[in-house]
């Protein structure tokens, strides 16, 4: 398990290279579910004592954090991920990490709003029907002719603007070879969730702004937005109370330059981060 972990912490400078591409025709029908344990803020250290608080301070400016999941696999223990996800799930996903603290199962509409109607293919007794909701209220989302599309596949200049929209626009000369190919409602927010760092290019300099985006493009592109990836991340067995209590995946190899991206999108887990940034896992929460 030691090994494992080793060979975990020499593919995260992988993390610093373009998303690279690969998307397949089948679409993700994965619905994360994203309930939190109860009892999660009790679990105990390394030391053996009650964990800190998260964002408590300790020796030399470390301090500690909890990252909950996001996504889950299939039941077939698979994550799948060059499979598009789609607009449905996206805008879950964003709902439950930017503006739901990462609750799921949700049945109520947003503070204020007393019923939902803007589009004619979201219905009450869909899944997503509050998530969309909740992120049309926002402002995170738009639909075309009177319609969501939640099923179809989400693009990643499509994707890109959920992203965009939860911070404020900016421009500047961004490196993409096919810029031409991005839709001119789509430009800004494309620029802005680059710039963020929140989304990149492939290894030929493209951002195939019309390519579905993959579900492990998601997973990066999230935990770049909630600050939970950098190169220098140490995910070392030798440090952790429990790496076999780790989530993994059939079709998830650890040499694969989303691998980091997946397993802190997957695995409920605490954490210590330092003045420099660099993060330490210390513990899998189950």
């Amino acid at each position: 398990m030691h090994n494992y972990f080793k060979r975990v912490l020499s593919s995260l400078p992988v993390i610093a290279m373009l998303m690279m591409p690969g998307v397949t025709a089948a679409m993700a029908d994965e619905i994360p579910n994203l309930a939190v344990q109860e009892g999660d803020g009790d679990i105990s250290a390394t030391s053996g004592g009650v964990r800190p608080a998260d964002g408590q301070p300790v020796a030399g400016g470390t301090y500690h954090e909890t990252h909950l999941a996001y996504m889950f696999g299939d039941n077939a223990g698979n994550f799948r991920p060059d499979a598009p996800i789609s607009r449905a799930e996206a805008a879950a996903l964003l709902v439950r990490t930017e503006l739901l603290n990462f609750e799921s199962g949700i049945t109520r509409l947003p503070p204020g709003v007393s019923s939902f109607d803007a589009f004619a293919d979201v219905s009450p007794d869909d899944w997503f029907f509050y998530y969309v909701a909740w992120a049309h209220n926002a402002g995170l989302i738009n639909g075309r002719d009177g319609n969501f599309h939640p099923n179809a596949p989400i693009t990643r200049e499509e994707f890109a603007a959920i992203l965009a929209r939860t911070t404020t626009l900016r421009t500047a000369d961004i490196p993409f070879s096919d810029l031409y190919r991005i839709s001119d409602w789509a430009m800004a927010y494309v620029h802005t969730a680059f710039l963020a760092d929140w989304i990149r290019g492939d290894h030929r300099g493209n951002f195939r702004p019309q390519d579905n985006i993959t579900r492990a493009e998601v997973a990066t592109s999230i935990n770049r937005m909630l600050g939970r990836l950098d190169s220098f991340t140490t995910l070392n067995g030798l440090d952790m109370e429990n790496p076999e209590d780790i989530r993994r995946f059939h079709d998830l190899d650890d040499s694969v330059w989303y691998f980091p991206a997946v397993l802190g999108a997957t695995n409920d887990h605490y954490l210590t981060r330092n003045s420099h940034g660099i993060i330490t896992w210390l513990q899998i929460i189950r």
